[in-house]
């Protein structure tokens, strides 16, 4: 998804701007050791997944390892959101705000929830007339509290969307014309009547304006769907 590939670009960024390409591997990086090290776990199995096999070979290992750009394509949005939530505090705090406009602690929260909501749909679970089993944190200054329901859960994808334009027009009014197609009841999936005003981007919630960033996000793109 588009949230998950702007994380994990950002994140990439990010981490190998301030530790470098290896950094990942020193345990020094990130507030709990012991989460550290399950992590280390994981990476390794992942690398000895056959099925990563044809994506690995065409990345040059140093020393036995991958850099970071190439083991966080590894990870899957929940390890993704575990490995944001082991940063170091304060580099937590410098890329929530940095890259999402948000407190650290939102940033963290929200990246879980929405992890809630990316595997529902892909496990085609039902979403209608069914609550989420947790709220997401409600950030200070919010127009309104978050609950379990599914608008509460778009907000958050909302939140996580770093794309103004592609958010209005291949999201949002999709998402409309498949309400009004289906006549879709919307006091059972928590939507207000003015949900469309509410979920509308206006502007960019990136604050550091990055080339290399873009050109990297738009490169996974094209590799993706070649």
């Amino acid at each position: 998804s588009e949230v998950e590939l702007g994380l994990r670009s950002n994140l990439s960024y990010y981490f190998g701007q301030q530790y470098g390409a290896f950094g990942y591997c020193d345990s020094s990086h990130f507030e709990n050791p012991g989460e550290h090290s399950r992590f280390m776990r994981t990476l390794g199995s992942a690398v000895r997944d056959e099925d990563n096999a044809a994506f690995l070979s065409g990345h040059r290992r140093q020393n036995g390892r991958y850099p970071v750009w190439v083991v966080l394509e590894l990870l899957s949005m929940g390890g993704l959101s575990h490995f944001l939530a082991n940063m170091l505090p304060e580099d937590r705090r410098r890329f929530s705000t940095g890259y999402y406009r948000l407190r650290e602690w939102v940033l963290t929260d929200w990246t879980d929830h929405f992890t809630l909501l990316r595997n529902a749909v892909a496990h085609f679970c039902r979403l209608y007339f069914a609550p989420f089993p947790s709220a997401p944190v409600t950030p200070p200054k919010a127009s309104r509290t978050l609950g379990r329901d599914l608008f509460d859960y778009i907000v958050v994808t909302r939140g996580l969307y770093l794309h103004p334009k592609r958010w209005n027009e291949s999201f949002l009014t999709p998402l409309r014309d498949l309400i009004g197609e289906y006549a879709v009841d919307l006091l059972h999936i928590g939507f207000p009547q003015n949900w469309y005003e509410l979920l509308a981007k206006k502007r960019s919630c990136t604050k550091i304006k990055a080339p290399f960033r873009q050109k990297h996000v738009e490169r996974e793109n094209q590799r993706r769907s070649a």
